[in-house]
């Protein structure tokens, strides 16, 4: 298994989710680089990417807003 070992921590992750797009799993940073762990932070990444994906195209909406449930889901504390 291969996974990109991002080490910036919180600070760095980038912005989640916008117009038409969402970030998942390795490339938004959910991993812990510390311990080089991220099947958990993966699956659930890609659980919930694909939740708010269906939510979205039921809608019709993969605007910004559209997507923001991402977001608030991947909020931490």
């Amino acid at each position: 298994m291969a996974h990109w070992l991002h080490e910036g921590g919180y600070d760095t992750m980038p912005s989640l989710y916008s117009d038409g797009y969402l970030i998942a799993v390795d490339s938004a940073v959910l991993l812990n680089a510390l311990h080089r762990e991220g099947n958990n932070l993966a699956m659930a990444s890609g659980k919930m990417t694909a939740e708010t994906i269906i939510e979205a195209l039921n809608r019709g909406d993969c605007s910004r807003k559209g997507l923001a449930g991402y977001g608030i889901s991947h909020k931490f504390g």
